[in-house]
């Protein structure tokens, strides 16, 4: 089995990968573009690397909440969170 966790952030799901148990951070922040990351409901501390002190089992499901980053606005969009609204929306 491949050293994976699968990360639910409302209706998204993506798998990412391990390193030595470990979830990194600033991955998960670029996969659902969010600013903050809460992992099952709690802040997540991170060495500084960007990786979890907590260490998780290939195979967990994580749920993802946290705060939406502002992300650069698209021509044609009329500010930046038409791109994060388009990709929830997804």
């Amino acid at each position: 089995m491949a050293s994976n966790v699968t990360l639910k952030y409302g209706d998204l799901t993506e798998t990412i990968p391990l390193i030595e148990g470990r979830l990194h951070i600033p991955t998960v922040q670029n996969a659902f573009t969010l600013r903050v990351v809460k992992i099952d409901g709690a802040l997540a501390p991170v060495d500084s690397q960007g990786f979890t002190y907590a260490i998780f089992k290939p195979g967990d499901t994580l749920n993802i909440s946290g705060t939406p980053a502002e992300v650069a606005a698209m021509p044609g969009t009329p500010h930046s969170r038409g791109l994060l609204q388009w990709r929830l929306a997804l």
